[in-house]
C-alpha cells in the first residue's frame, strides 16, 4: 500500500505543477511592452514533472516485479514462460529488491529507469525497441 500512497502523492504533486504558468502573469510597466516571458518557470516545471512521472513508473515496475516474484513462485506457475524483455528487466531487477523500507526499493528502480541500464537490458534480450512516433 506504500507504494501506492507514494505514487498516488507524485501524480497529485505533478499535477500541481501543471498550473499553466500563463496564468501567473503579473503586469509590469504600467502595462506599456507588458511582454513577461514565462518559459523558463514552465520548463522548470515541465522537468519536475517529468522527474514525478519516473518516480510512478518506478513504482509501477515495483509492483511488476513483486508481482511476478509472487506468481513464479506459485506452484501452478512455476516455470511460466516471460517475455524475453520482461524476463532480462525482472532478472536484472528481483536480486536487488526486497528491503523493508519501499523507498528503499523504489530509488533502486528509479536508479536503473535513469542510468538506462533497466532499458538497455530489456533490449539486449528482445531486441532494440522501437522509436516512438508522434502521429499528432
Amino acid at each position: 500500500m506504500l507504494p501506492q500512497v507514494a505514487a498516488a502523492a507524485a501524480v497529485a504533486a505533478a499535477r500541481q505543477l501543471m498550473f499553466p504558468n500563463s496564468a501567473d502573469t503579473v503586469p509590469t510597466c504600467e502595462d506599456q511592452e507588458d511582454h513577461v516571458a514565462m518559459s523558463t518557470s514552465a520548463a522548470r516545471r515541465a522537468h519536475d514533472v517529468l522527474l514525478l512521472a519516473q518516480q510512478v513508473v518506478a513504482i509501477e515496475l515495483l509492483c511488476a516485479v513483486r508481482g511476478l516474484h509472487l506468481l513464479l513462485e506459485a506452484p501452478a506457475h512455476r516455470g511460466a514462460a516471460l517475455g524475453a524483455g520482461t524476463r532480462a528487466a525482472f532478472e536484472l531487477l528481483r536480486p536487488q529488491l526486497g528491503s523493508e523500507a519501499p523507498a528503499d526499493d523504489i530509488a533502486i528502480v528509479l536508479r536503473h529507469l535513469r542510468d538506462g541500464s533497466l532499458v538497455a537490458a530489456a533490449a539486449a534480450a528482445a531486441g532494440p525497441l522501437p522509436p516512438v512516433v508522434d502521429h499528432a
